[in-house]
């Protein structure tokens, strides 16, 4: 009953802590652990570690979410901020009883798939004229999302429409910007490289 022609099927689609999760608007619904194909809140009436979990995204704005990724913890995107989900237990297992979702930074993402490098999520911001790194910092004990145009403001405008990862034979982040041009991004943490470079396509279409 939650997903349908009238209320809508899910927009952004992740795999977590052994879960199937399906989000749309700013609801997030995970399968029972180790079974992607049940979404039974409780078994014979009760609430098992292993029931599947319905969280809502709150803030002060309804945003919209529009990516997920996993890891550690589950990044959430949204077009008004960026938010986590994670266990706030660490003695009991992830599930209804054990999950937390948190606001972590207020940038807002555009809604094109995020990619995980390392322990980092780079994700595009709204406008689609900057590229962030979602990263946690032991420094503040959050996750913090810096600019990764910072010194190359100028090379994702107009704006971005696609990003994908290539790994061999040198890991590459690759973009495409909204008027057909191609560009790279060497990213790697813990080298601290961080490298852009534009590549014009050719032909005259």
């Amino acid at each position: 009953g939650a997903w349908s022609l009238a209320e809508g099927y899910p927009t952004s689609v992740a795999f977590f802590r052994e879960r199937l999760a399906l989000a749309q608007n700013q609801r997030i619904d995970m399968s029972t652990a180790a079974n992607f194909e049940s979404f039974a809140v409780d078994s014979f009436g009760e609430i098992l570690a292993e029931s599947a979990v319905s969280i809502e995204v709150l803030s002060d704005n309804a945003n919209d979410i529009v990516g997920l990724s996993d890891g550690r913890v589950l990044s959430v995107l949204t077009n008004g901020g960026e938010f986590i989900v994670e266990s706030p237990s660490t003695s009991a297992p992830f599930g209804p009883n054990n999950v937390r979702v948190s606001r972590q930074t207020a940038f807002g993402a555009h809604p094109i798939r995020p990619l995980r490098i390392g322990d980092s999520v780079l994700m595009v911001q709204g406008s689609g004229r900057r590229v962030r790194s979602l990263q946690y910092s032991f420094d503040v004990d959050s996750f913090i999302a810096p600019d990764m145009t910072v010194r190359a403001e100028h090379i994702v405008r107009p704006s971005v429409t696609q990003m994908a990862r290539q790994e061999s034979p040198h890991q590459t982040i690759w973009f495409v910007r909204a008027d057909g041009v191609l560009l790279s991004f060497a990213f790697d943490q813990t080298q601290e490289v961080r490298a852009w470079a534009r590549h014009t396509m050719g032909g005259t279409d």
